[in-house]
This record gives C-alpha cells, sequence and structure tokens, in this order.
C-alpha cells in the first residue's frame, strides 16, 4: 500500500518539470526562430 502511494505521487511530481521543459523549449524554439529571421535577408 505504502508503495502504490509513493508511485502515484512520483507522476504528479514528474509531471510539472515535464511541463516546463516543454514550455521553455518552446520558447528556445521562438528565439531561434526570431534570430533566424532577423538574420535572413
Amino acid at each position: 500500500m505504502g508503495k502504490g502511494r509513493e508511485e502515484q505521487k512520483l507522476p504528479r511530481k514528474i509531471l510539472p518539470e515535464i511541463n516546463v521543459c516543454v514550455a521553455v523549449g518552446c520558447q528556445l524554439r521562438r528565439h531561434s526562430q526570431d534570430r533566424n529571421s532577423h538574420t535572413t535577408p
């Protein structure tokens, strides 16, 4: 029973971190695209 509760908590704890990574990744992509658009004539 104890292990089951821990396993349920882990995914919830990891999900927010994944969301943050995805959000940061999207921002990095936007920045890279903006730089490319600025460098392109």
